[in-house]
């Protein structure tokens, strides 16, 4: 799916972000993956940081408020990048989190030596997230294909 630039943001977004984070140096654009969102590395002065955004009146948008408010409740136990910020602006939702460089692709195959590794953050996940933090957090409304 193809995403969006950071031109793209409407500029009180991006001045958001800007107040969030100081001056952005660079703007990386990265693959956008389902939703056709933007998704970019910020480097500012503090260090790289990532920002998705999406208009709120798109279809996947919904998914987009409930990772804000179980971002919200995240223990710091799950080994996961921190949401540092959220918005609703100008008719986008912008979701700002800790960067996280990819270091290789992980091998899910039969006979990889990183499942045991994979099993492990997996328990990890089950023991942060019993009970679960996001239990009380609004769902998201379900939508119908027509």
């Amino acid at each position: 799916m193809t995403g969006r630039e950071w031109g793209d943001l409407p500029g009180e977004v991006r001045d958001e972000l800007r107040t969030e984070c100081g001056s952005i140096q660079r703007a990386t654009s990265l693959p956008a993956g389902l939703t056709g969102g933007l998704a970019a590395r910020l480097d500012t002065p503090r260090g790289p940081v990532f920002v998705k955004a999406l208009p709120a009146d798109s279809p996947p948008a919904p998914l987009y408020q409930r990772e804000r408010h179980v971002g919200a409740v995240l223990p710091e136990s799950v080994p996961a990048p921190r949401m540092l910020w959220s918005g609703h602006t100008s008719g986008w939702i912008a979701l700002l989190f800790e960067h996280v460089a990819v270091q290789r692709e992980v091998d899910l195959g039969p006979a990889s030596s990183d499942l045991g590794d994979v099993m492990d953050i997996v328990r990890v996940l089950g023991e942060a997230l019993t009970p679960n933090p996001g239990a009380r957090c609004p769902r998201s409304p379900t939508t119908s294909s027509s």
